[in-house]
């Protein structure tokens, strides 16, 4: 039932990345003109908010911008920013379980991207190290929905916990 369970949430995820990003580009777009109705950005401002020269994209935010890259740089991994929208192809190490691999990359990302929210709209600064704990917490917090995957978490975990 959870390998099932994976899968559907993979191919979910699939099918929301294979729209040629538009689902990423829309959402940015949407937080650009709610953040201009709340007065809080020029709607003309698409510039990311670590990088004020630089247009924000998904390849930028989640590969480029320096709190994703200091992230993927303490996980000892540099990334291609070519497979943004293929993220169960990124391999972090041979070591790692590959059962929960295609829990754990989304959960790197969906903070990389929390991370974003949280500098717009509440002024705090995460630290790649911030984001690594984050997705320990969240590996402890989900943990008791692998029943059978708990060794490969935890194989998961511990190594996460090692890289900050």
């Amino acid at each position: 039932m959870r390998r099932r369970t994976c899968v559907h949430l993979l191919l979910f995820v699939t099918n929301l990345l294979a729209l040629g990003g538009l689902i990423i580009f829309s959402t940015i777009a949407e937080h650009k003109r709610y953040l201009y109705r709340r007065s809080i950005r020029p709607l003309e401002e698409p510039y990311c908010e670590r990088c004020p020269t630089v247009t924000e994209s998904d390849v930028h935010l989640f590969f480029n911008c320096p709190l994703a890259q200091g992230t993927w740089s303490a996980l000892g991994f540099a990334p291609n920013p070519a497979i943004v929208r293929q993220p169960w192809l990124l391999c972090l190490s041979a070591d790692l379980p590959e059962q929960v691999h295609v829990d754990v990359i989304p959960l790197l990302l969906w903070h990389i991207w929390k991370a974003r929210n949280a500098m717009i709209f509440d002024h705090i600064d995460s630290t790649p190290r911030d984001i690594i704990r984050r997705v320990v917490q969240d590996i402890d917090a989900w943990s008791c929905r692998f029943n059978q995957l708990k060794p490969d978490l935890l194989v998961w975990k511990t190594w996460l916990q090692s890289c900050y």
